[in-house]
């Protein structure tokens, strides 16, 4: 097989090989540590945080959460369809708002000056990263007390390094 990295034109080949990106899942907790994940974001008592509950109580994604206006929820029914990766003009994505997710809206302070859900305190959208930083913090925290902190124990095993959840793996 001449595309055999162990052939003899393997030597040809390596450079593609190690260039390569693998891929890989985002980095996700058990569910069964979920609900005490919850728990320790409640705690932290910030918009981020309560962004981050917010979209794992939807299982919704971080764009459409972040995008999020006021103007377009109906608390009874849904908000908005979904900034999804896919942009299909045939697609609904509605997200359907559970008790808890009302119960948490009814918590969030409203800012007259800006029409988010969760606005940064320019009033805009927060960045991406905004709820991994929340874990991140969280992960800090509860590393002090158990070594572990909130980490894919699989992946990092796997890996042979810590491997911190995301927003996108809870």
């Amino acid at each position: 097989n001449p595309a055999d990295l162990n052939g003899a034109l393997g030597v040809l080949m390596e450079p593609y090989s190690k260039n390569r990106k693998t891929q890989d899942n985002h980095s996700s907790l058990d569910f069964h540590e979920i609900p005490a994940f919850v728990k320790d974001i409640k705690a932290l008592r910030s918009r981020t945080s309560e962004m981050l509950l917010f979209s794992i109580l939807l299982a919704a994604r971080s764009k459409a959460v972040r995008n999020a206006k006021w103007e377009d929820i109906d608390i009874e029914n849904k908000i908005p369809p979904e900034d999804d990766k896919v942009k299909d003009e045939k697609r609904s994505r509605h997200i359907y708002l559970n008790d808890a997710a009302v119960s948490l809206l009814k918590e969030v302070i409203r800012f007259p000056e800006s029409p988010y859900v969760f606005c940064s305190p320019h009033g805009g959208t927060y960045t991406d990263m905004a709820m991994n930083q929340v874990i991140r913090k969280a992960h800090a925290r509860k590393k002090i007390v158990d070594g572990f902190g909130w980490i894919d124990k699989e992946k990092t095993k796997r890996m042979g390094k810590e491997c911190i959840a995301t927003q996108h793996g809870t």
